[in-house]
């Protein structure tokens, strides 16, 4: 069995939500700040953390930019598991709580990664108290309860979607075929007679 860790929130704090087991993936050193931004996001819901990839509802990935935001965030995404959906917290390094970041959501290509916030940290303060990191606490909050998809059902969607695109061709096919031979039947009448002499001639041998 897997190690679980519960967070427990105020008594006012929603139960029960979407999506509260998660599993931590740490891309690089966050300097602890990680476990800050958890611990801020444990004080409004309830969580809980596992070990095991296979018993989360969800992946929380943090990023920290050392070189390159667009460098590491590619690091980052080939480093987070598949399978399970995830949220990607970009952690920038800087002791200015108004520090403009660029928007890493538009570096992320990854279908399975149904968010991405970017925060702000510093290796004496931690996760720095600003509006900028609480809107991204509160974009994950929001997200969190919001049910993943069912694969079951996407499954189905797409065995629909096959068969109707299959029908599509299939029908497209047929009305060329009405239309040509509407349009050259000439052509046709020589074709055709030309198989049945060859049939004829097939059966006399």
């Amino acid at each position: 069995m897997s190690n679980k860790v519960n967070y427990l929130p105020p008594a006012d704090a929603p139960q029960g939500s979407t999506m509260d087991k998660f599993f931590t993936d740490v891309t690089g050193n966050t300097l602890g700040s990680h476990k800050e931004l958890i611990n801020r996001l444990a004080a409004k819901r309830h969580l809980t953390e596992v070990t095991s990839l296979e018993e989360s509802d969800v992946i929380l990935a943090f990023c920290p930019i050392v070189s390159r935001a667009g460098t590491d965030v590619e690091a980052a995404l080939q480093q987070i598991p598949a399978g399970k959906p995830a949220i990607l917290v970009v952690l920038h390094h800087t002791f200015n709580p108004d520090y403009t970041v660029p928007d890493s959501s538009r570096l992320v290509t990854r279908g399975d990664v149904i968010l991405t916030v970017d925060c702000l940290f510093h290796e004496s303060k931690g996760l720095l108290k600003c509006p900028h990191n609480q809107e991204a606490i509160e974009k994950i909050l929001k997200r969190l309860d919001i049910a993943p998809e069912n694969k079951d059902q996407w499954a189905d969607q797409r065995k629909i979607l096959w068969i109707c695109g299959v029908i599509g061709v299939g029908w497209g096919i047929y009305t060329s075929y009405r239309r040509i031979t509407e349009k050259y039947p000439s052509l046709f009448a020589i074709k055709r007679f030309q198989f049945i002499h060859k049939s004829t001639l097939i059966k006399q041998l």
